[in-house]
């Protein structure tokens, strides 16, 4: 999901300069604050999950990924469509963070080459998939189906992981240092 949101929005720049009438360094803005969070947050965020827990930082992150969609799709303004786009970059970094040590964690040894592949393929084909659902969206759909068009399978997404993903023993790892 994240990395589809990561390339979806690139092709619909045009789009956002015609409905929102603004220039293009702001609207760029819209790509560059969700892929800046993700970058600057991934060690912070592991960090955090071993502390808290990788459920709840996962299910947090999807919780924020999805609120973030649907908050994008509402946005009244390029300002607070960036904002919000952060919001949804805050979410897709937990849940990037996590990925491979929460599969790591479920699956035994010998499957896990075949599973870390799985994961994979599915984040190189969000990224590839993005500029052409971002071009369907942009020529049949409104700009808001951009961002909430997948609002309801993250939502069922986030309800299903919250009833039935159980909570990772925390890594021991040595202490953290600056």
């Amino acid at each position: 999901m994240y990395t589809l949101d990561g390339s979806i929005v690139n092709i619909a720049v045009p789009t956002l300069l015609r409905v929102f009438q603004t220039d293009v360094v702001t609207v760029q803005w819209v790509i560059i604050g969700y892929l800046l969070v993700i970058i600057c947050g991934l060690l912070a965020i592991a960090r955090l999950a071993e502390w808290w827990g990788q459920k709840r930082i996962f299910i947090i992150g999807l919780g924020l990924f999805t609120l973030g969609s649907l908050l994008c799709g509402l946005s009244p303004n390029i300002y607070s469509l960036i904002a919000f786009r952060i919001v949804q970059g805050f979410g897709a970094v937990c849940m990037a963070a996590l990925m491979s040590a929460t599969v790591i964690s479920l699956f035994p040894a010998h499957q896990l080459g075949q599973a870390l592949g799985i994961v994979t393929t599915a984040a190189t084909l969000g990224t590839s998939l993005g500029p052409s659902l971002g071009g369907l969206f942009n020529c049949d759909l409104e700009l808001a189906s951009h961002f909430s068009g997948e609002f309801t399978p993250r939502a069922i997404c986030y309800f299903f992981s919250e009833q039935n993903v159980t909570p990772s023993t925390r890594i021991k790892t040595l202490p953290f240092k600056v």
